[in-house]
């Protein structure tokens, strides 16, 4: 898609959930590319309206992996303002659940705390 396809289709979304939730939603601005996959000329176009494009660090296949997989992947690769990708499609959220019940008391254990990606603006 264009890049001007895309705002606009970011935009709708905005608006609609304006209408549902009422207010201004802050964290739509957040973009997260399909696939990771950006040009930074599409990056420049997003961030000229307003959005801001937010990358994981920690893609752990989890479309593709048991959740004890995707589990021990997560706790080997995350450090301090990791970004985790977990999926909830195709009738994963049982198994999503089960890796986050286990990942989230397990990285704690370690020190980790968590935020919203705009919390890791603002810092510990």
């Amino acid at each position: 898609r264009s890049a001007s396809g895309v705002i606009a289709e970011l935009d709708a979304m905005r608006e609609a959930f304006r209408e549902v939730l009422g207010g201004d939603q802050g964290g739509t601005r957040l973009v997260r590319p399909p696939y990771g996959q950006i040009t930074p000329g599409q990056v420049r176009r997003l961030s000229a309206a307003g959005y801001r494009v937010v990358e994981c660090d920690v893609l752990p296949g989890d479309w593709a992996a048991s959740s004890d997989v995707v589990i021990r992947r997560i706790l080997r690769w995350a450090k301090c303002g990791s970004i985790i990708a977990l999926h909830d499609g195709n009738n994963a959220g049982p198994q999503v659940a089960r890796t986050v019940d286990a990942v989230i008391p397990a990285l704690r254990e370690r020190g980790f705390g968590f935020v919203t990606v705009l919390g890791l603006e603002r810092g510990p």
